[in-house]
């Protein structure tokens, strides 16, 4: 299987928004309400603000496999030269193939060319699957944020970095 990474299209924010819909609600399932996750999905993965926030650049790179977006990855690179990584998400059907990687080391290199020394990304508390990949490509625990939601549940993060020199 061949793996590209081509920057986000606007035609790709369909599949991308239910790419991230799924992935995400799966990484809360058992830690948050079916009410949040509704309300949630609503407002960060509907086809209509990935095609805006694709856009804006923010919706970096999608990686296309078996001629189809499989996957994405987005941020900002900040005013403080900081790399954020707000969105890496692949089709469950595609993960543990190396794609995520992929993704991550294009979006690193256009924010180092940018400046960037740091790299931050925001982890959901006991993410099976986001905290293992992030340490296993540099990224070291920063700090435990516990946020109140939109239905007054805690959602539990980790701020996790890594240099990016």
């Amino acid at each position: 299987m061949g793996i590209e990474i081509v920057a986000c299209q606007p035609e790709h924010s369909k599949v991308i928004a239910e790419i991230c819909a799924i992935g995400w609600q799966q990484t809360v399932e058992g830690k948050l309400s079916e009410k949040y996750q509704e309300i949630a999905k609503q407002v960060w993965y509907t086809e209509e603000r990935v095609k805006n926030e694709i856009n804006k650049g923010i919706y970096k790179y999608s990686a296309i496999a078996d001629g189809k977006v499989v996957g994405t990855i987005g941020g900002e690179l900040n005013k403080e030269r900081l790399s954020w990584i707000w969105v890496l998400y692949i089709d469950e059907a595609y993960r543990y193939q190396g794609i995520g990687k992929k993704l991550l080391q294009a979006y690193s290199k256009d924010h180092q060319e940018a400046g960037a020394t740091e790299q931050w990304v925001t982890v959901m508390d006991e993410n099976f699957r986001g905290i293992p990949f992030y340490e296993s490509n540099g990224f070291v625990a920063q700090e435990r944020v516990v946020k109140k939601t939109e239905t007054d549940e805690d959602e539990i993060v980790w701020k996790y970095k890594r240099s990016l020199r």
